[in-house]
């Protein structure tokens, strides 16, 4: 999946687009893209097709930024939004555990790529014990997903789907469209490179079994 991103004018012009069109392109890859979450925001303050527009994008992000988002908040929104839900965010076992007793369908693992706080732990370090927490729950590996093996580990420790933020980022900064769809190629011959190396067959047969930790 690639992961919902901003400022993706900043990279190409018209980079969501480029994005969304570099998924539609690609077999067995999905577009995870938020416009807009703010509560009363409309998707056209936040559009742009000028990339040298980036402070005025980078002002309605920052707007989008609600630090009173509560549990009660995701009570409500599971009450309102009859679709899947899934949580982004999420880095503890604890709060994987509570956003499935709150309704949510699952999880999307993530620390946002280091960016707000560089010291959040690893998400590989946590994924294991998050999965082991909310059984038969979706469960998404977000940050540091930048090569195919990374793809076989992610999903031997369980999780269902990936999410690649920074590697579509550097395709789309060097050749737009095209430069997303070859990184996604790549991670995809990456991906069945590996899984030929460890004599795995596909993803769907992945345990930790395949995985050994070096000791700490």
């Amino acid at each position: 999946m690639i992961a919902p991103t901003g400022l993706n004018s900043a990279f190409w012009p018209k980079g969501d687009l480029a994005l969304a069109r570099a998924a539609g392109r690609t077999v067995a890859s999905a577009l995870a893209l938020v416009l807009s979450d703010e509560r009363h925001a409309r998707v056209e303050e936040f559009r742009s097709d000028d990339a040298s527009d980036t402070a005025s994008q980078a002002a309605v992000l920052r707007r989008q930024m609600d630090a009173s988002f509560s549990w009660d908040d995701l009570r409500r929104l599971r009450d309102e939004w009859p679709g899947k839900l899934l949580v982004k965010g999420i880095v503890t076992a604890d709060d994987a555990a509570r956003c499935v007793e709150l309704g949510a369908d699952g999880v999307i693992v993530s620390n946002h790529g280091g960016r707000q706080l560089a010291d959040l732990p690893a998400t590989a370090d946590v994924l294991p014990d998050i999965v082991e927490h909310i059984p038969g729950s979706t469960v998404i590996l977000d940050s540091g997903v930048c090569t195919g093996a990374d793809v076989v580990k992610a999903m031997a420790f369980g999780a269902n789907a990936v999410m690649l933020g920074r590697a579509t980022l550097y395709g789309l900064a060097a050749r737009g469209e095209i430069g997303v769809s070859d990184v996604i190629e790549m991670i995809k011959r990456e991906t069945d490179r590996t899984l030929a190396l460890i004599g795995c067959r596909s993803v769907g047969e992945l345990d930790r079994s395949y995985i050994s930790k070096r000791p700490s």
